[in-house]
């Protein structure tokens, strides 16, 4: 019995960590990060390197210090102030595959 629950949280455990994505396996154009209050028009992002994001998009749903996925390329003109601005075209929970 100990046995077989061992055996179905090992293979759990390796499904939930075979699902998370690293910044190697991510979508051309997106990164992601976590939500913060740092932008002062934009809403903002700060990925595990430190780099900060700032982007305009609804973002019902959505609570500073939540971990999302921001794709979209560098926005070529905006009225952030703030990191390097994106054009979102996606933001979601996970990256799209």
């Amino acid at each position: 019995m100990v046995r077989t629950v061992s055996t179905a949280v090992s293979l759990i455990v390796i499904g939930l960590v075979s699902a998370c994505q690293t910044g190697s396996d991510l979508p051309p154009s997106c990164r992601i990060g976590v939500l913060t209050n740092e932008g002062a028009t934009c809403q903002a992002l700060r990925d595990d390197q430190g780099t900060l994001y700032t982007f305009y998009t609804d973002m019902t749903g959505y609570n500073l210090g939540d971990e999302v996925c921001l794709c979209g390329p560098q926005a070529q003109m905006s009225f952030c102030a703030q990191g390097t601005v994106v054009d979102v075209t996606y933001l979601g929970r996970t990256c799209p595959k």
